[in-house]
């Protein structure tokens, strides 16, 4: 008999996990919980993927994988809610972008329960790679859920049994990952105000390959017009981790001014194309007070 899955939030991520060509032939049931809001984002992707959302949280207790997919702030607390009501057996997996120490402190809840933990983490855009993006996994049910996770069709890789160890590598390379999108940003929006766009784009694809193309870009910048608040809050575990082991967070800082001053306006959100997302960044660039000094 395989696996029965439950997704816990249905966020850009979740909703693209339950899609068809990812884990929609398992059909995994949605869960959330009736205590937590749903926000007008959530209830419109549920109506676009057609699906009717469990809102008891004591419905976790049917199945075998539980794959939380909310936000960094309230992941603790949604493992608090959950712990309860999971099945003896059960894998726990938080596969949410937060800091080694929160994941260990979610390993803490969930040992309190009859499941197993995992600490999971996607290693690339999810909406971009779908079901090819490489999940990262540690804790006590790692290897369990890289079975399950292959049979899905998904590319887990288990870093070890520690909790927290994902989690530690993932805002490592956020530090590179998000730091690469402040590097796009402060070129673009120069190249943009001295008509330079066309070259730097045909550049970053020459250099860079898949990561500096247009389909990359637009996407770094319509994403963190977007949802800038969840990628600065994925800095600041960021941050503590580099703390952690004693390092300065010089990039970390540089990229969450860029990440704020995207998002604050927002203009690129919803951009059809890169020149327009670029264009709408470059607009807030030159609104934006701490930038005052950028010439026409």
């Amino acid at each position: 008999m395989s696996a029965r899955w439950a997704l816990l939030g249905f966020g850009e991520v979740g909703h693209v996990l339950a899609a068809p060509d990812v884990l929609g032939p398992l059909e995994p049931a949605v869960v959330l919980p009736g205590t937590r809001a749903v926000s007008a984002a959530t209830l419109a992707r549920l109506e676009q993927a057609g699906i009717e959302p469990l809102r008891d949280i004591a419905a976790l207790g049917s199945f075998d994988v539980v794959l939380s997919v909310v936000t960094p702030a309230s992941a603790a607390d949604v493992a608090r809610d959950a712990g309860p009501h999971l099945q003896r057996g059960a894998l726990y997996v938080d596969a949410n972008s937060i800091s080694g120490d929160t994941a260990r402190e979610i390993a803490e809840i969930v040992a309190d329960s009859s499941a197993s933990f995992v600490d999971a983490v996607f290693m690339g855009a999810v909406p971009l790679l779908r079901r090819a993006v490489p999940m990262y996994l540690s804790g006590p049910g790692a290897w369990a859920f890289a079975s399950h996770a292959s049979d899905a069709g998904l590319v887990p890789r288990v870093v070890s049994e520690r909790p927290g160890d994902a989690s530690d590598l993932k805002m490592l390379w956020s530090v590179m990952s998000k730091g690469a999108i402040g590097l796009v940003a402060e070129t673009l929006t120069a190249a943009e105000r001295l008509g330079l766009t066309a070259s730097v784009l045909e550049l970053l694809a020459e250099q860079f390959g898949r990561t500096g193309s247009r389909e990359m870009v637009l996407r770094m910048l319509e994403s963190t017009a977007r949802s800038g608040p969840r990628r600065l809050d994925e800095m600041a575990a960021a941050r503590e981790t580099l703390a952690r082991a004693g390092v300065p967070a010089t990039m970390v800082d540089a990229a969450s001014a860029w990440i704020e001053l995207l998002s604050e306006r927002g203009s690129a959100a919803g951009a059809p194309d890169v020149e327009t997302a670029i264009a709408a960044a470059a607009s807030d660039v030159a609104a934006s007070s701490p930038l005052e000094q950028v010439a026409d």
